[in-house]
């Protein structure tokens, strides 16, 4: 049996501002069953997050899937904490509801990341809103007003953690 505390994503010392705020995740969570009642998350992401509640991971790059594998770098991962008055607040819900002011972003993708350039991670929910999603990368730059971009990254949160790596010539 997989445990979700057999993913292994260690994060740089210092990168973890917060502890993780299990009422945030409640809310977020109660306001996506608003309109899809059978939204759930991926239960390996929230027991990592409840473990370590985000941060810059060790190993921050991966490659896309196929031929070419473009390279891409994980600046951060987000967390779930209360909104604040601190500017930097990374927390799920607010870089959702940022993400959701642009027409050109789907509701049903939940972000969990953030790359170089403002690419973001995410959960896609679109087809499946419950349980463990596909994970994709949401290219703002090329996405226009209800035509949202997104690339397949890999099949759960779990898979793409094993595509993460640390290049050890930097």
């Amino acid at each position: 049996m997989n445990k979700s505390y057999e993913i292994e994503l260690e994060y740089r010392p210092g990168s973890t501002k917060y502890p993780f705020d299990e009422d945030d995740l409640q809310k977020f969570l109660q306001y996506m069953r608003r309109e899809t009642p059978e939204f759930e998350f991926d239960r390996d992401w929230i027991a990592h997050l409840r473990r370590t509640n985000g941060g810059v991971p060790e190993g921050y790059f991966f490659n896309m899937p196929g031929q070419d594998g473009e390279r891409h770098l994980l600046e951060y991962m987000y967390y779930f904490k209360r909104l604040g008055p601190t500017s930097d607040n990374a927390s799920v819900g607010r870089i959702w509801s940022l993400a959701c002011n642009s027409e050109a972003f789907h509701y049903n993708c939940i972000p969990f990341g953030q790359l170089s350039f403002g690419d973001l991670l995410c959960f896609d929910h679109r087809e499946k809103p419950g349980g463990p999603a596909p994970v994709v990368l949401w290219l703002h730059e090329e996405s226009q007003e209800d035509d949202p971009v997104f690339q397949y990254v890999a099949p759960t949160f779990r898979d793409f953690v094993k595509m993460l790596y640390r290049d050890e010539d930097e």
